[in-house]
């Protein structure tokens, strides 16, 4: 449980941290996110409505051991290994930040 509270917690630092960078005034901040977005994010699951109205999204950042998320409707970092889970919280700003990005993308479609 250690190493998956651990990696959990990574995550969820390194993305404060990649919101500094996109917020930093020296950097666009979409080819910032965008380019995180294409190299970083496995997969994105959004949730919508019946009208098909986006509600939040579910951000794969790891897979096959351990499988991690960033669920944008709670704002944490969601880490399962085995019969193991744990969730370790992003700042606001940042997990609100990813969500309207993806809204933003979901709308395009």
């Amino acid at each position: 449980m250690k190493d998956l509270q651990r990696i959990c917690k990574s995550y969820a630092e390194d993305l404060n941290d990649l919101y500094k960078k996109w917020s930093d005034e020296e950097y666009d901040e979409y080819e910032n996110f965008y380019s995180w977005f294409d190299s970083d994010v496995l997969s994105v699951e959004v949730t919508s409505d019946m009208s098909k109205r986006y509600i939040c999204a579910s951000v794969c950042l790891g897979f096959g051991g351990p499988n991690v998320y960033l669920n944008t409707r709670t704002g944490y970092i969601e880490g399962y290994w085995g019969n193991e889970s744990y969730e370790y919280p992003v700042d606001k700003e940042v997990s609100d930040y990813i969500d309207e990005r993806i809204n933003e993308m979901w709308e395009g479609y």
